[in-house]
């Protein structure tokens, strides 16, 4: 590692986004650390990677000895942990504000210790502005979000907003979409679309809450890991917040529509009650993105799935 090169470690790592992440960086001729529970990834996005990560360090967020391994020589900090979804964060809002909300103020002030130069936190567009009436959604919205998924990703943003200020802790949010594509497994109920690919692939039936109507933006996992590099490319002074997203919503009936086109297969599907949880509409707009550092999202939903659906099957050929 030489003081020119830049340094940086992902929290998170190991999951879906997080490996991403890394291999950007790594492709890039930078250092990367994976701070994770695991040493391998959680969901391989390649069969054969030929970039492993630099430097591992495994351990429970927020454990004080894994933080302080995990910042250790690093001067950018990706933070892509989350231990909740909207469902599981209602069923345990005091578990959701200790383990997520407490844990990064924890990590925060070691930031600050360690003097961090960059810290990038990937928020959740789809919950923290909750109910919109105009979507697609812009970044000077009025927050509103309904769930504690959602409540406390927006209070971690005004927290970073007040360390920039305090501080001097440089951060860059980023609002993204619901991502899909190459490396996210469908357990865990993980990702509408990637479930919906792998279900109708392996013949299971795919539940749907509510008539199929709610709408979401899909953001297929290349267009989002080049926003996020070129978002943290960008000159970072204080506290910037972008949407990353395609500003196109889609109907899960949208979504199943596509599946025979993608799978070659005649998907199964079950319709079960509405969850209280599940916003009817959630859109962000780009445009501040793809003013400020030029992003755009080139990967139409039907190629993004299309390659995502290759994927599932490369997948289940290899394992068969």
């Amino acid at each position: 590692m030489t003081d020119s090169m830049n340094r940086s470690v992902v929290f998170g790592g190991a999951g879906f986004i997080g490996q991403h992440i890394r291999r950007a960086e790594i492709l890039a001729g930078n250092w990367v650390r994976v701070a994770d529970r695991n040493h391998s990834p959680k969901f391989p996005a390649f069969q054969s990677d030929l970039h492993p990560p630099q430097d591992n360090v495994v351990g429970q967020f927020p454990d004080g000895h894994f933080i302080e391994a995990a910042l250790e020589g690093v001067d950018k900090v990706y933070f892509c942990l989350s231990s909740t979804v909207p469902s599981s964060g209602n069923a345990d809002p005091i578990g959701d504000v200790t383990s997520n909300l407490i844990g990064m103020l924890q990590l925060l002030k070691r930031c600050v210790a360690h003097q961090i130069k960059h810290f990038v936190f990937l928020s959740s567009g789809g919950t923290v502005y909750g109910s919109t009436e105009n979507a697609p959604a812009r970044e000077e919205d009025f927050l509103n979000p309904i769930s504690s998924h959602g409540i406390v990703k927006a209070a971690i943003e005004r927290y970073l907003a007040m360390y920039a200020i305090e501080h001097g802790l440089s951060s860059t949010i980023l609002r993204i979409a619901n991502p899909y594509g190459p490396g996210l497994s469908d357990r865990n109920g993980q990702g509408v679309i990637n479930r919906f690919l792998s279900y109708t692939i392996q013949g299971k039936t795919i539940s749907i809450y509510g008539d199929g109507s709610v709408i979401r933006d899909y953001l297929y996992i290349d267009d989002l890991t080049e926003g996020i590099m070129a978002a943290t490319r960008a000159p970072c002074s204080g506290c910037q917040i972008y949407n990353l997203g395609s500003g196109r919503g889609q109907t899960l009936l949208e979504i199943v529509k596509l599946l025979p086109e993608t799978t070659k297969r005649k998907p199964s599907v079950h319709f079960e009650e509405n969850r209280k949880c599940d916003l009817p509409c959630s859109v962000l707009n780009p445009a501040k993105a793809q003013k400020d550092f030029g992003w755009s999202t080139p990967t139409s939903l039907r190629e993004g799935m299309q390659r995502t659906a290759d994927w599932i099957l490369s997948r289940s050929s290899a394992a068969g």
